[in-house]
């Protein structure tokens, strides 16, 4: 085989190689688009079975159960003066 063959089939397979490594990372992107969504998703359905989350919304409904209250008691007040 002539040398310029062989730098011609060099050449060409280098060639081949960066554009079969484009190819793959091209679908890897397309891959991980994917599967990033269902991904976060299943991350944030275990993060609400956790139990700091469960006692922060506990903490929230109590909170404006409190506030609540006192706009009754509130209410009341300005009731009772008004009379």
């Amino acid at each position: 085989m002539s040398r310029t063959k062989i730098f011609l089939v060099s050449i060409a397979s280098i060639v081949l190689l960066i554009v079969l490594m484009l190819a793959v990372d091209y679908g890897y992107l397309h891959w991980f688009q994917f599967i990033e969504p269902q991904k976060e998703d299943a991350r944030h359905k275990v993060f609400k079975a956790t139990r700091s989350y469960n006692e922060g919304k506990v903490q929230d409904l109590i909170k404006l159960r409190q506030v609540r209250i006192d706009i009754q008691v509130r209410r009341e007040t300005i009731k009772l003066k008004g009379v």
